[in-house]
């Protein structure tokens, strides 16, 4: 997943107890936790230069040898790194360190945008309706109306899958209210067009970042479960996730 800038380091490598303020035990990182398998990183550009630093002479070393934050043993983990991220290639050579980049860029594969493939936005709406349907009472296939057609053939969703997801979030959190399918997606539509407003994506024609309106959703969609479920154990258990992480949104 994204890592946040402060904390990478200690995702990553793990850290002993006492290694800094707030390390209350001791952590295992993600570079031990996928040895044996693949470790994913979401947008890679995120990642603190000196960080980058540190995970290049991980990946020059054969045996992958790093260290935890505050302890002098070195470990060995066996990993293939996969990472993403939503900027161009030019972009991602002016970003990242020079020799992290030629190391990820033995293999790379572009996803095109929804945007060039419009055509699949009504299977990947069915899809993403389906994947984060936890309530059951919710309709087995997600509301469709000309509305949302228009959408789909206009709108340049520069979140891409998120702003589906966040559209299915909406329409089932007005669902809880409205009980009609139609009534229950316009009004998700309507909200869903002012957060485009309120925190525009960054792409080629926009300005403001893609992280402000993430954190704008899930804040609202936080304090929706709160007021749904009546306690934050209760909206955690709701959304699938860890109780302290729903509080912090």
């Amino acid at each position: 997943g994204t890592l946040d800038s402060e904390l990478a380091e200690s995702e990553l490598f793990g850290h002993l107890k006492g290694a800094f303020t707030g390390a209350s035990q001791k952590r295992e990182g993600l570079l031990k936790k996928a040895n044996g398998g693949i470790l994913f990183l979401d947008e890679i550009q995120d990642l603190p230069k000196p960080l980058q630093r540190k995970m290049v002479r991980v990946f020059q070393d054969r045996k992958h040898r790093f260290r935890s934050v505050g302890s002098d043993k070195e470990q060995e983990t066996d990993i293939e790194v996969v990472c993403a991220s939503n900027r161009s290639l030019e972009d991602l050579r002016e970003t990242l360190d020079a020799d992290l980049f030629d190391r990820l860029s033995h293999l790379i594969v572009e996803i095109p945008p929804l945007r060039d493939c419009r055509e699949d936005l009504e299977m990947d709406w069915q899809q993403v309706w389906q994947e984060l349907r936890i309530d059951k009472s919710l309709p087995d296939k997600p509301p469709y109306n000309k509305a949302l057609k228009k959408l789909f053939k206009t709108h340049r969703l520069p979140g891409n899958l998120r702003d589906l997801q966040r559209l299915a979030f909406l329409t089932m959190a007005w669902w809880q209210e409205i009980k009609e399918e139609d009534k229950a997606l316009e009004a998700a539509l309507e909200e869903w067009q002012k957060t485009q407003i309120i925190h525009p994506a960054t792409d080629e024609f926009g300005q403001g970042t893609y992280k402000d309106r993430e954190n704008w959703f899930k804040e609202r969609l936080a304090n929706w479960a709160y007021q749904q479920q009546g306690s934050w154990k209760k909206a955690a258990e709701f959304l699938e996730c860890n109780e302290r992480t729903l509080r912090n949104q």
